[in-house]
């Protein structure tokens, strides 16, 4: 066993304690994996929200008469978590797949999804920031420059 496994069944140990739960009825490792496919195959930031999201809802059914054997609840929304990333990460994928010709070259287009007719430009002539009257500056209008007196 590595450190940081020592570290996290101590971890896993004290809180479960500390919260008045049977360590035995915890499955750790299931609940490391269901993290690690939202982390991978979603975004990072999804694994600890999809563990608390699946164990508050196993949490439900148990709680309103589930089948009363320890982690069957568990199974079943953790089962559900990982076909919803597996579906997410094929979307994504298909996402990504589609050609560049089906992509949008130009962000500005009219309504009738051609390019913009006319660019924002400054009274000079020349290609502005995009915000009304700042004169190409990139600035706002209504607020001088950092350093400018006000007008």
């Amino acid at each position: 066993m590595s450190e940081k496994d020592d570290i996290l069944q101590d971890w896993a140990r004290r809180l479960a304690e500390q919260l008045g739960v049977p360590l035995e009825q915890v499955p750790v490792d299931d609940i490391l994996g269901l993290a690690g496919v939202a982390a991978h195959q979603v975004i990072r930031p999804a694994a600890p929200l999809t563990t608390y999201i699946v164990g508050f809802a196993a949490g439900l059914a148990a709680a309103n008469g589930g089948s009363g054997r320890p982690g069957t609840e568990m199974d079943v929304y953790a089962d559900a978590a990982r076909r919803l990333a597996d579906t997410v990460a094929a979307e994504r994928a298909a996402a990504d797949a589609t050609p560049a010709e089906h992509a949008p070259s130009d962000p500005v287009t009219d309504p009738a999804g051609g390019a913009a007719s006319d660019p924002v430009t400054d009274p000079a002539g020349g290609a502005a920031s995009g915000r009304p009257g700042d004169g190409g500056t990139g600035q706002d209008a209504t607020r001088p420059a950092p350093g400018e007196p006000a007008p």
